[in-house]
């Protein structure tokens, strides 16, 4: 193929450009490529805010005129998008020229902002430099990045979180070990992590594990309430820290019963060093996909745009629609979990012909860095949602616009807890959310404690994930497991004005840990990247620096801790507030049903905004006085910096114990079973 042909034939999109207004109508533009940087003028800055997607320049500047006559809006990727001035003529010397010589982009000025010829002059000009990057260059990178990193080794175990629901754990251990039977090729072990404090509860569990060991011949162990207690004494002799603080890391505080966070807790310490997977005891290991997910594509996102959830009226019509898929249920985070971001593509690109539609900027700087690793895998959900109340305000992206369409589907996300959630294929996102009903986990680089009580511990180790290690991304699956509790959970129409008035625990840890955000800003300045099971000293730096600030934080003098609270939970409500109304105003003509509750919802915000009671955790006011309620919420977010601080030494202890033989979870054998 001749070579002006195949740069024809080439696609490309935008890199991880920044954009920095420098005066007269031109701003400097740069990239994670030193060679770069250039000075460029406003309509550069639009070409390059409207090329996000893989496309041939001809392709580009076509919609480029076409956008052009619509006058549409213009984001940049990659940094913040700056206001366009009106087109000035520029002056000769400085800003005529490009830093770093080459051609000038500013020769390639269009003069007719609709002509796609002149627009395809000025792309040219800017994919010399590299601020547009071509498909052969993204698959170099993702090439480089396969052949420095190992394969991953596989899931070494697997475990059931549980608590005092011993029906519930029978039927998920069922269907996971008739599961994984299909798979003859691997055998992980089976941990059940139990937080039963009722004793009838305990016995049965153990002896259920014990059952199945034997029935099912696999490596089935106990962890309950004994076998932790007996575990947290030799830990904190051998890690040398405050015994009071593995308690709270495995045990949580006596005067709080939801201890989720404690028990998976002990599921890290069991699996360190390894990659496991993780299921509530609530669910069913049949794996369902909606109808039209692609599991052999992949996308890349870093917005958290790959949400996609279908709302129904009740089980029947939610279960009847979706397909059953004969994929194994470690078979499908094996596909991501563990494996660099590169290795993804390619693997892709053979089953699927071609590569994600887009690489948006964080990948680019991540895979010329040489990094960027799946470290956790989520399944999507079919069946009750798991939430509290609705959430489609927080998702906007498909789902709005699907409800937007259905005033039916609409009222079924007020009123029914019934939904597919999954991604429409294979997706590894930046964006840290998390809900831990079946997730996968490489425990083999240090992962942060979760907060030993109360909800919503997950979507906090999410974000405390991907605030230590830039570098860890989140994949997302097709793939959907059933989830069924077996208590009967309810919500009404106006359950979403929650979100707009509630405060908890997990809003008060959250906004102490976004308070560390100016250190967090220096992302690799804090130190440099290990390779799983390498020496993480750079890793345990960042973590034990966010412990101490969190510590911190927690001994802060009432007033002044109230205030952080307060002035850290605004900018936060703010921040969602200000993407709920730009996901609003781009839907255009907006139907009377959304923006009804869409007012009613940024009423009840603003409402309670300037109340200084709206800090305080409701969640705590069912365990302590209104007048201790403050003193518990601090004691506790001085608590858990403490525990991330020690963190890296109490799991370095649990791999040392392991290697000895003294594990929290002995195989399960009862005598005469």
């Amino acid at each position: 193929m001749p070579k002006e042909e195949a740069h024809n034939q080439e696609r490309y999109q935008v890199s991880d450009v920044n954009v920095l207004p420098v005066g007269n109508g031109f701003y400097l533009a740069y990239s994670s490529d030193p060679r770069s940087a250039r000075l460029i003028p406003a309509e550069a800055v639009e070409a390059l805010g409207r090329s996000m997607d893989l496309a041939t320049l001809e392709e580009h500047s076509i919609k480029l005129s076409e956008a052009a006559g619509r006058g549409a809006e213009v984001r940049v990727s990659g940094g913040a998008a700056p206001q366009i001035p009106p087109q000035r003529k520029a002056r000769g010397g400085l800003l005529s020229r490009l830093l770093g010589g080459g051609p000038a982009v500013t020769e390639a000025r269009p003069q007719d902002g609709r002509d796609p010829k002149s627009i395809l002059n000025l792309l040219r000009a800017l994919a010399e430099p590299g601020l547009l990057i071509g498909e052969t260059e993204l698959m170099r990178l993702c090439r480089d990045s396969a052949e420095s990193h190992a394969a991953p080794p596989g899931i070494s175990a697997v475990g059931i979180v549980t608590k005092d629901r011993p029906r519930m754990l029978e039927r998920c251990l069922k269907s996971l070990t008739a599961s994984l039977a299909l798979d003859t090729s691997s055998r992980p072990r089976i941990v059940i992590v139990d937080g039963s404090n009722d004793e009838r509860a305990i016995q049965s569990n153990r002896e259920l594990a014990a059952r199945a060991a034997k029935q099912a011949e696999f490596d089935i162990r106990y962890c309950g309430l004994e076998e932790k207690k007996r575990f947290a004494d030799a830990l904190s002799h051998r890690a040398g820290v405050d015994p009071d603080l593995v308690r709270f890391a495995l045990f949580g505080v006596d005067r709080i019963d939801n201890t989720t966070g404690a028990n998976r807790n002990a599921l890290l310490l069991e699996t360190a060093g390894q990659m496991f997977l993780s299921l509530d005891d609530d669910v069913v290991c049949d794996m369902l996909l909606a109808e039209r997910r692609n599991a052999n594509g992949i996308e890349l996102d870093e917005r958290g745009e790959y949400h996609d959830i279908r709302f129904f009226a009740s089980r029947p019509s939610c279960l009847g629609e979706a397909e059953r898929s004969d994929a194994g249920l470690l078979a499908v985070h094996e596909r991501l979990l563990g494996t660099d971001v590169g290795s993804c593509v390619l693997r892709s690109g053979e089953r699927h012909r071609s590569g994600p539609p887009r690489f948006p900027a964080c990948f680019i700087g991540d895979l010329r860095a040489g990094r960027g690793r799946v470290g956790i895998t989520l399944n999507g959900t079919a069946g009750d949602s798991g939430m509290l109340s609705p959430f489609w305000m927080s998702l906007g992206g498909k789902t709005l616009r699907r409800i937007s369409d259905s005033e039916l589907e609409y009222s079924n996300s007020l009123n029914s807890r019934e939904v597919w959630r999954s991604a429409a294929a294979p997706t590894i996102t930046a964006d840290p959310w998390l809900m831990t009903t079946a997730f996968g986990c490489d425990n083999r680089s240090l992962m942060p404690p979760f907060f030993p009580v109360l909800r919503n511990q997950d979507g906090l180790f999410g974000i405390l994930s991907k605030i230590y290690q830039p570098d860890l991304y989140f994949g997302h699956l097709p793939e959907m497991i059933l989830h069924d509790p077996e208590d009967e959970r309810a919500q009404g129409a106006e359950d979403f004005l929650h979100r707009a008035s509630g405060f908890g625990m997990w809003n008060m840890m959250l906004a102490a840990v976004v308070s560390y955000s100016p250190a967090l800003e220096m992302g690799d300045k804090l130190g440099g990247y290990a390779e799983p099971g390498e020496s993480n000293a750079a890793g345990s730096d960042r973590l034990t620096a966010l412990g101490r600030h969190l510590a911190m934080v927690g001994r802060l003098p009432m007033r002044e801790f109230e205030e952080l609270i307060r002035t850290q939970n605004w900018a936060l409500q703010s921040h969602q507030v200000s993407r709920l109304e730009a996901e609003v105003k781009s839907m255009g003509n907006v139907p009377g049903h959304i923006l009804d509750d869409y007012l009613k919802y940024v009423d009840k915000l603003q409402e309670g905004i300037l109340d200084r009671e709206r800090i305080v955790p409701k969640d705590l006011l069912k365990h302590y006085s209104r007048e201790q309620v403050m003193e518990a919420g601090r004691e506790l977010v001085m608590r858990y910096g403490r525990l991330i601080e020690a963190w890296p030494a109490i799991v370095e202890a649990a791999r040392s114990l392991r290697a000895e033989s003294v594990d929290i979870a002995p195989p399960s054998i009862i005598p005469g079973l």
